[in-house]
């Protein structure tokens, strides 16, 4: 009875948000994509500081959604979905992006040593590693999670995602209801956390689309502007 009621709940803040989002401006969307998001950042980039080591799953696409998005997702086909990275960069302090620092000794090293309070101001290098998902504009983090935490906490510093893939063909398998995840709209999968099947749900209704920063266009100008066909 207990779970039954926490899904009703949890459906009634879905609907909520996916209202709220009906409300707003469009340029609006975005930090109420971040406001959902920031709970689930908060939570891994403390747990190994309170909970110890590998206190969290690896934070991934399956992990954020739900595990069975894999389905919808043709690597060969995304390949042709990639755009230039160097037009997405991703400032640590705001950005969308998911760190999952899994070592004790190298979380708290990384806390003491990065940072420009502590002399050392947070530089991207080759052990950086992000793909970010549009139109969510979500970054997942493949490697140097404790780096990149430290840089999100420190609030500064900036990343270029190594890849970037335009997604929205998933806006057309999947869809949720707050209650279930559901693929070519059979039912997949039970939402296990209304704030991602929301995340989802808010860019699938609106339409919105990630910006990047060349000629200060959304992406669809920049296709119009580069004379790019077929992503």
């Amino acid at each position: 009875m207990e779970q039954t009621d926490k899904r009703k709940q949890d459906k009634l803040k879905f609907d909520r948000v996916i209202n709220l989002a009906r409300r707003l401006p469009q340029p609006a969307i975005h930090d109420l994509l971040r406001a959902l998001i920031l709970p689930i950042q908060a939570d891994y980039l403390l747990a190994v500081g309170t909970e110890g080591q590998d206190a969290r799953p690896d934070m991934n696409e399956r992990e954020f959604f739900f595990t069975k998005i894999i389905w919808a997702m043709d690597y060969t086909h995304m390949k042709s979905l990639r755009l230039a990275a160097e037009d997405f960069p991703l400032a640590l302090a705001t950005a969308k992006i998911l760190p999952w620092p899994w070592g004790e000794s190298s979380y708290r090293s990384a806390l003491a040593d990065i940072g420009s309070a502590k002399g050392n101001p947070w530089v991207q290098d080759i052990n950086h590693r992000v793909t970010l998902w549009l139109p969510w504009r979500i970054g997942f983090v493949r490697g140097g999670n404790h780096s990149i935490a430290s840089g999100v906490l420190a609030g500064e510093g900036e990343v270029i995602p190594d890849t970037v893939y335009d997604m929205r063909y998933l806006l057309d398998i999947v869809s949720t209801d707050g209650y279930y995840w559901y693929m070519s709209g059979k039912i997949c999968e039970r939402v296990s956390d209304y704030r991602t099947a929301a995340f989802f749900g808010v860019v699938s209704e609106n339409g919105i689309y990630g910006h990047s920063r060349f000629c200060n266009t959304d992406f669809d100008d920049k296709l119009a502007c580069l004379n790019l066909s077929g992503v």
